[in-house]
């Protein structure tokens, strides 16, 4: 089995820059929350330094991704 890494950026506000059509770094953004606010609004609350960077690691344990569409 392979693993893959990845990132997740969890958005408190709208953030263009990391549209698509405004960064050249190309991200993708592709989902929304649909259950577990309170753990978001746990994550907001969270110390981080001058470079917005949490004092302490925040890991996402598990994720489930569903196409809606279907």
């Amino acid at each position: 089995m392979t693993k893959f890494g990845g990132q997740f950026f969890i958005n408190l506000k709208d953030n263009t820059s990391l549209d698509y059509t405004n960064s050249s770094d190309k991200f993708y953004p592709f989902g929304e929350i649909t259950s577990g606010q309170d753990v978001v609004d746990q994550i907001a609350q969270v110390k981080v330094d001058s470079r917005f960077k949490p004092v302490e690691p925040v890991t996402i344990q598990s994720v489930v991704i569903s196409d809606s569409a279907k």
